[in-house]
């Protein structure tokens, strides 16, 4: 009698489990497609804004380089008007 007990304990048990399982499963599946999706979301913005940085990093080099030359331009300048001692 103490055998049937134990296993209508345990198949009440395994079956209480079961529908659990399969009740909660969808919820948490759900759950973690919302969070994939969300993470998804996140990392597509880090993406973006990564490679806009680079852009912007690309174009300040480009416009240091400009600047490198136009310096350089104007100092030979100052220094061909200086030999001839028309920059006073």
């Amino acid at each position: 009698m103490i055998k049937d007990r134990k296993f209508a304990a345990g198949l009440a048990v395994g079956i209480v489990a079961g529908a659990a399982l399969s009740f909660l499963q969808p919820l948490v599946a759900a759950d973690q497609a919302s969070n994939n999706a969300q993470l998804l979301k996140e990392v597509q913005d880090i993406r973006k804004y990564t490679l806009d940085m680079a852009r912007n990093v690309r174009n300040v080099s480009t416009e240091m380089t400009e600047i490198k030359k136009f310096s350089q331009t104007t100092s030979e300048g100052i220094k061909t008007l200086s030999t001839r001692g028309e920059f006073k």
